[in-house]
């Protein structure tokens, strides 16, 4: 039953480590370049991570709430990782290299990396706070205290 109970956890660490990787892809890419480029190994080593936090988490409860709480934090921080992309898409139109950008295409890039980091900052930020808030009930919350009071039978 043991190995059960440690299967699980793995299996939710690897889950909301997939989910957190996935959530923080914005700023691998923004980061990456062609040579030695490290965003091949960002999303295993951030489900690795994941699954060892919840595999170590004394129970399945509380393995849960820590891949909740992990998830949730990558979704608060995915608004500065689309700004980050953002910025980056936006260097790579004004200074392509071979010639200078027209001033429509920066424009342009500009408008709609901002509604995009809008509109991810609304998502994310909802989504974030519902896994952040679900993470820490199945953290914090647990064992109640019952203090039985004996009556006389009548």
């Amino acid at each position: 039953m043991e190995f059960v109970k440690a299967a699980a956890r793995v299996l939710a660490g690897v889950l909301f480590g997939a989910l957190a990787a996935f959530a923080l892809a914005p700023a691998v890419a923004a980061f990456g370049s062609s040579d030695a480029d490290p965003s091949p190994f960002f999303a295993p080593a951030v489900v690795l991570v994941s699954a060892i936090l919840t595999f170590l988490a004394p129970t399945i409860r509380k393995a849960f709430g820590r891949g909740f709480l992990m998830a949730g934090l990558s979704f608060f921080s995915l608004p500065v990782s689309t700004i980050l992309l953002t910025g980056q898409s936006l260097l790579d139109v004004i200074i392509p290299g071979d010639a200078a950008a027209p001033g429509e295409a920066a424009l342009l890039t500009g408008v709609v990396g901002l509604a995009v980091s809008g509109f991810v900052t609304l998502v994310s930020l909802g989504a974030g706070a519902i896994f952040v808030v679900i993470g820490l009930v199945l953290i914090l919350g647990g064992s109640r205290r019952e203090d039985a009071v004996d009556r006389p039978r009548r």
